[in-house]
């Protein structure tokens, strides 16, 4: 999701808002039971970030699940 990209915070917020549209509208046809999200939900782990970021997920009408597990292009490894 990347919420709070310097380069386009604005885009990034829309872009996050027509998936989750997206997936609302797909639930009962293609019985979505849940999202997984697997890496940067924010850009850079502010706390103004992550309230946007929830407040996006939170319109979601299935679970989130948000996996820790993973690494990514942040990672050391």
């Amino acid at each position: 999701m990347h919420v709070g990209q310097a380069a386009e915070p604005d885009y990034i917020i829309w872009l996050s808002q027509v998936a989750i549209d997206k997936i609302n509208s797909l639930i009962a046809k293609e019985d979505i039971r849940f999202v997984i999200i697997t890496g940067d939900i924010t850009d850079s782990g502010m706390p103004f970030q992550w309230a946007k970021a929830k407040s996006l997920l939170d319109q979601l009408k299935v679970r989130v699940v948000i996996s820790l597990l993973l690494f990514s292009n942040h990672s050391n490894n």
